[in-house]
């Protein structure tokens, strides 16, 4: 430490802020240093929305000024943990502040979560103007919550608590409240804090929030605010200040304990002093003199300094013509006590930039002085022009700067300055700050290649994380990569979605931080993940394997040197010549010898293993798979490394000496293929659900196959010289056993599964078990099966990617999602080595956490700012009532609110060419019938095609690029995009074909209805459901075709209305899956194939197309025009009007209408049984509390009107209900002058989790009963028809996919039968009634579990 440091300096490590028009440090700094003000007026508009009183805003002496930091209503409540329920009546102050924290802790380099949690919290805030804010606007809105909740989001007293609950913190937490002194006050009570040891760092701070942030105020002379909106500080035109809003926040150390972890100093605090005026002033509200003079005074003294050596002091500086002299004249006393030189020292005030910001006035001072000291320049004084004649500058030590300065010291001393603040009611506060003489630590052997990590708790978060990265790199030349890996590992929270890449410079880091394709991006849940290692036994080696990784690992090369060190003395022969030579035949022979291929496959993923560990990669489970199992025994101290080399070699010589074999494998489950197997034959690996090996005689296998041939089932050969693990291994298993009778073996240290027994090697480990694991089945299958579902990330250490191949198909077979890493390159993929520090991003990516302490090692880094949490605020606040309402929508004219859908030609982006996007395109054609599969030869697509056939067959491969699948299983949809994904096939586009030119079938027989739905909506979903499984992420166009689903025009013939249903997943398969684009084509025959052109354009929004003879048309929506003429369709007086949904608020809202217009009778039904209309006037004076209270209500109410009111009990959804009510209506000659089909259920979710009953219950309440009604209404004729229809069927709605198509078959139904003349009937679109309907029932439902935030929340 310098010779001049006490001992009771306190170092500033961290800083943050919300500052008016600045949203951090550095545009703060640029606004400061530019001069800029940041003071605003309000516009007349404002002003009007204020609500303010007449007499105040055309008062002389309004000045409708203030300041404000951006927005304020926003906070990122679930980074935080909060509901918005309670977040949206908490004081902003509070949450503001708890950002600042965060970021504060952040910017320091330290890592909340595992750092140190002794943190104290001081800080002070302004009174809380919100809740007064929602007293006057929303005042019932207390009587809906806790007292004690409302007490703790708005008191003061919570302040500094909830930072310490929120982030962990476990050092004294105080509010400090002293007014306008506040913050520097908590500032100086945490260094003393630090200094009596009660914490090791402390978040010190202040803020000041005012709710509204500007309405002005009214000047009045000789008081605290100015005439005119501006503070001039110092100046002799100085009349007062301008109050706004403002955060400020600094982390604080020992100074010695800073210096020793490393930390960056952006200053030290060499001394603070308070101290109270007491009641030697004027007034309370007065400055003193001798109370600023006192505290400066012992400021200086505590800090050991001479104030000779302070060259800058930022004041209080409020600009009033009282407290500017009283300041001065303090500074002057102790400043002229110990020096008479002038001119020294520069005085300054951030109040002309900013204005007043109340309890965090003092804290912003200090952050601009760090800054200044900082950047070795001075920031000007604004609006001064001369000086306060009482100020006495001129025979001073100070002066004022009006524009930019270098800080200028003499050489040898350190900038030091003075920061002052005091409070309304004489508490003030004074510290000295002292620049520190950074000196970075340059770390020593460092690698070019650095691992650089990001984490965030939601994609978008993620996103902004590497933008804000790029863009600060892009900005800092003195940067070392190695500081920004450490910080970034070491000083930032692992949250759920992650980032990872290696670069070797700035240069490739900001490209990869650009392009997603180069790196690793995952999401998984916050819970630890565990890390399985796979061992691979022989039959995957190849010349030269791990040549890369041994060349750049040194740790890797260490153990493979003493691998192969063992070898050679073992059996004097240099095993490395015949792995890293050149490929030749003759070495690639050499190779596949068992005698040099086991014990080199050992070599290998021993060091292998044995170097992820050195670097922290610490598996929870190990998996071998045949010879692997010795690797995983080694590692987990069964027997030595000698002892495994030796044990190893004899196993190959062994294995080697019998006579030769062979394996096949197929393509089946085991247990088929069990009961199929001839004499001399056995099962040598049982490695996937639908996978397994043979092994034996080469005669007798090969006879073998011929049968698999003749069963169709799929088989392969495999390269191999042996019958490994069959009977024809026994000589060389009981020789084997003789062999490992000399040698000790040790029970498991670490947890591996044994694939003689598929679970847990939790035994002692015999000579008996290797010989019997020499024979039998390797139970590769029955091993990774229980891991699949609890998290696992599986990683093949050794070559290639064989195991986890195995594991992925497996597990896509049995509905499970996991995660795989391959180590090395197999022969033949092409796969880019990675490093290790490579392979860590890639665990770490997946969820693993890991001990980065190991791969820093005890190496010092230095600590630096590097970019914080980028938060996803969303708004929760209670707004000021505009003086000027929008008008109701009752209010509002009803043209406003109709639209009509029409048909426009539409050729614009149709005149592309099908290649214009010049990208390589890969399609995967869905396609049902054979006459489907003929037309894709017509499709113009320029890339290649994936057919899938959707069937009644389970999923396979039918030739190449050539697959089949059911229809109805949406396991096997899985299946087949993890095989794509496995073998690297990138898809961009889906082309739907199944639901173009087929029969629809009966939609009122339960069999063809069930089919039709499983073609017209689950196999759509299925698909966007698969993609999200495989975790593909990048943009996919999906294009499906229909024919004649819509009526464009009067000239069409035919129309499928019925496929129109499949619009609805379209709309909210996008909403709902937001890499998907979807784009529908309505075609009128199969040559219009030949025209189609798939732009991805079309699907960037939700698109229909349509062509119809030889033109191509996009559906539009537009404004209808109300004619003034005569209805078509009147009210009879006595007519007879049915209403489906008959107990629901909108059916019954519609009846009174009817009522109201005409006598007439009422048919309601409704699924509910009642009691007999007879006994509703008795059963309702009885029966109050029950369910069905408010249904019967209704109806005897509307009886009561005059009209007679019917009620029939039928389900909308059951054919066979309907029928009756129908052939009732027939046989009691009933004439039926209208019908209002009010009937559905809300949608039943998102698709992702939405049951395949609650979907078609959905469906068949609207799809089967319109069927049945308008059949019915065709047949008898009404005046009308109307189908009460969603505004979901244009715009979907997350969780509506099943609701909006219901409601497309409205639509086109009537569309259809309107056009055609059949039915004079209509669908509308509702949105959502006020106070009945489905949505207000469900919005009730939610009530009754928490406040609605909507009446709180506007929206987002």
């Amino acid at each position: 430490m310098h010779e001049s440091y006490t001992g009771l300096e306190i170092a500033i490590i961290g800083m943050s802020g919300r500052f008016p028009k600045a949203d951090t440090l550095s545009e703060f700094w640029d606004n400061l240093i530019h001069g800029r003000e940041s003071i605003e007026f309000l516009s007349e508009r404002e002003i009007e929305a204020l609500g303010l009183d007449d007499s105040i805003v055309k008062n002389p002496n309004y000045v409708p000024a203030g300041t404000r930091i951006r927005n304020v209503e926003a906070f990122d409540a679930s980074f935080f943990g909060f509901s918005p329920k309670e977040v949206v009546i908490m004081d902003p102050q509070q949450k503001v502040f708890l950002e600042c924290a965060w970021e504060a802790i952040e910017n320091a380099g330290y890592d909340i979560q595992r750092c140190n949690r002794n943190i104290g919290v001081f800080a002070g805030e302004n009174m809380n103007t919100y809740i007064l804010h929602i007293l006057k606007n929303k005042p019932a809105l207390f009587q809906e919550i806790d007292d004690v909740q409302a007490e703790i989001g708005n008191d003061k007293d919570y302040l500094s608590s909830r930072v310490s609950y929120k982030l962990g913190l476990e050092g004294p937490s105080m509010t400090i409240q002293s007014a306008c002194s506040s913050s520097l006050v908590a500032v100086h009570t945490a260094c003393r804090s630090l200094l009596a040891g009660e914490c090791d760092m402390a978040l010190a701070g202040g803020i000041c929030i005012r709710v509204p942030q500007i309405k002005g105020y009214i000047y009045q002379e000789g008081g605290l605010f100015s005439k005119d909106g501006h503070c001039r500080p110092f100046d002799k035109a100085a009349q007062g200040s301008v109050f706004g809003s403002g955060a400020g926040i600094v982390l604080l150390k020992r100074l010695e304990d800073a210096i020793q972890d490393n930390d960056h100093i952006y200053a030290v605090i060499k001394g603070s002093a308070i101290n109270n005026d007491g009641k030697n002033k004027v007034g309370y509200a007065a400055p003193s003199v001798d109370g600023q003079a006192n505290v400066v005074k012992d400021a200086q003294e505590f800090a050991e300094v001479h104030p000779r050596t302070i060259s800058y002091v930022e004041a209080h500086g409020t600009a009033t013509k009282i407290g500017d002299p009283i300041e001065v004249s303090a500074l002057n006393e102790v400043f002229r006590d110990k020096t008479s030189d002038k001119h020294f020292c520069a005085l300054g005030s951030v109040k002309s930039n900013i204005g007043h910001l109340g309890a965090a006035s003092g804290i912003v001072g200090l952050i601009k002085t760090v800054l200044a000291m900082e950047h070795q320049i001075i920031p000007p004084t604004l609006h001064f022009t001369a000086p306060n004649p009482e100020l006495n500058l001129a025979d001073s030590p100070f002066y004022i700067n009006t524009k930019p300065e270098h800080w200028n010291v003499q050489n040898g001393t350190l900038r030091r300055a003075g920061v002052s603040s005091f409070g309304v009611g004489g508490t003030n506060a004074h510290l000295i700050l002292e620049e520190y003489p950074q000196q970075r630590y340059i770390p020593e052997n460092t690698p070019e290649e650095q691992l650089i990590l990001l984490s965030a708790k939601t994609q978008e978060s993620l996103q902004a994380y590497k933008q804000s990265l790029k863009e600060f790199i892009a900005n800092k030349s003195d940067l070392r990569l190695c500081d920004i890996s450490y910080n970034l590992a070491m000083g930032r929270s692992a949250f759920a979605c992650r980032f990872a890449c290696t670069a070797n410079s700035m240069e490739e880091l900001s490209k990869k931080l650009e392009n997603p394709y180069e790196i690793e991006i995952k999401h998984h849940g916050d819970k630890k993940r565990k890390i399985a290692f796979l061992f691979p036994g022989q039959g995957i080696q190849y010349v030269n394997m791990g040549l890369e990784l041994y060349n750049k690992e040194p740790v890797f090369r260490k153990f493979m040197d003493c691998c192969l060190q063992h070898l050679l003395e073992y059996t004097g022969v240099e095993y490395r010549d015949f792995l890293f030579a050149e490929e030749t035949p003759e070495s690639n022979r050499k190779l596949t010898s068992t005698v040099y291929a086991q014990p080199l496959m050992f070599c290998l993923e021993y060091s292998l293993a044995k170097t992820l560990m050195e670097y922290g990669i610490e598996p929870d489970i190990m998996v071998g798979h045949s010879l692997g199992e010795y690797v995983a025994a080694a590692l987990s101290n069964v027997f030595s490394l000698k002892q495994a080399l030796q044990i190893v070699l004899e196993r190959a010589k062994r294995m080697q000496a019998m006579p030769q074999g062979s394996m096949l494998s197929i393509l089946q489950p085991v247990e088929a293929v069990r009961g199929t197997l001839t004499e001399g034959l056995s099962i040598a690996a049982d490695n996937m659900v639908n996978s397994c090996v043979v092994s034996g005689p080469p005669d007798i296998v090969q006879e073998y196959a011929g049968k698999l041939d003749e069963l169709g089932w799929f088989h392969k050969m495999l390269n191999t010289s042996h019958a490994y693990h069959s009977r024809m291994m026994e000589p060389a298993a009981k020789s084997f056993r003789s062999f490992l009778d000399g040698f000790q073996m040790n029970r498991p240290n670490k947890p591996y599964i044994s694939n003689l027994y598929g679970k847990q090697m939790d035994c002692q480990v015999t000579a008996e078990y290797w010989a019997e694991h020499m024979l039998s089945t390797v139970r590769f299958r029955e091993s990774i099966e229980p891991l699949m579902n609890k998290g696992y990330i599986f990683m093949e250490v050794g070559p290639g990617k064989s195991l986890i191949n195995a594991v992925q198909k497996s597990a896509a077979q049995l509905g499970h999602e996991v995660d795989i890493v391959q180590c090395l390159a197999d022969k033949k993929s092409g796969f880019t080595q990675d490093s290790i520090l490579a392979l860590m991003g890639k665990l770490w990516a997946r969820g693993a956490n890991l001990s980065w302490e190991m791969l820093f090692g005890k190496q010092k880094f230095n600590r630096i700012a590097l970019p914080t949490y980028p938060y996803q605020r969303k708004r929760y606040w209670l707004d000021v009532a505009s003086v000027k309402q929008e008008p109701s929508d009752s209010e509002r004219n009803v043209q406003e609110f109709l639209y009509q859908p029409c048909w426009n030609i539409y050729d614009g982006m149709l005149k592309e060419k099908n290649n214009a996007e010049n990208v390589l395109r890969v399609a995967v054609v869905f396609y049902r019938t054979t006459e489907q599969r003929s037309m894709i030869k017509k499709l113009p697509y320029q890339g290649k095609l994936v057919l899938v056939h959707l069937g009644t067959q389970a999923f396979q491969r039918q030739t190449g690029s050539s697959y089949c699948l059911k229809l109805d299983c949406p396991e096997e949809y899985a299946q087949l995009f993890a095989t794509l994904k496995e073998e690297g096939i990138h898809v961009t586009d889906i082309l739907y074909l199944a639901s173009a030119f087929d029969s629809s079938g009966d939609l009122l027989d339960f069999a063809q209805r069930q089919k039709f739905y499983s073609i017209y909506y689950f196999a759509l979903s299925s698909i966007a459901k698969a993609i999200k499984k495989n975790k593909i992420v990048h943009e996919i166009c999906i294009f499906v075709f229909t024919n004649n689903a819509f009526m464009v025009n009067s000239e069409q013939k035919i129309c499928n209305y019925e496929k129109s249903i499949i619009r609805g997943v379209c709309i909210v398969g996008q909403q709902e899956y937001t890499n998907l684009r979807f784009g529908l084509l309505d075609l009128e025959n199969p040559n219009d194939l030949a025209s189609v052109v798939l732009s991805r354009k079309l699907s960037v929004k939700e698109s229909v197309i349509a062509y119809r003879g030889g033109k191509v048309y996009q559906l539009r929506y537009e404004k209808c025009e109300c004619r003034n003429e005569q209805a078509r369709t009147t009210l009879r007086k006595n007519g007879t009007y049915l209403i489906t949904g008959g107990y629901g608020g909108i059916a019954v809202t519609l009846a009174e209408y009817i009522i109201h217009q005409v006598k007439a009778t009422l048919i309601l039904v409704g699924r509910r049984k009642l009691c007999p209309k007879s006994e509703w006037e008795v059963w309702l004076k009885k029966n109050q509390s029950h369910p069905d209270y408010n249904i019967i209500k209704n109806m005897f109410e509307l009886e009561r009107l005059g009209s007679v009111v019917e009620y029939v009990q039928a389900d909308m959804a059951d054919v066979n209900q309907l029928k009756q009510l129908i052939l009732t209506l027939q046989n009691d000659h009933v004439k039926i002058n209208g019908i209002i089909h009010c009937a559905g259920i809300f949608g039943s979710g998102e698709i992702e989790y939405a049951e395949n009953t609650s979907v078609c219950n959905v469906l068949d309440t609207k799809i089967v009963s319109a069927k049945l009604l308008c059949d019915f209404a065709v047949e008898i004729q009404p005046d009308f028809v109307i189908l009460c229809s969603s505004l979901s069927a244009v715009l979907g709605g997350i969780g509506n996919a099943d609701y909006s198509a219901a409601n497309q078959y409205y639509d086109q139904i009537a569309n259809y039968l309107n056009s055609s003349k059949q039915l004079c009937i209509s669908s509308v679109n509702w949105d959502e009634w006020q106070e009945v309907g489905m949505a207000e029932r469900l919005k009730r439902k939610r009530e009754k579990q928490a406040i609605m935030v909507s009446q709180t929340v506007s929206e987002e």
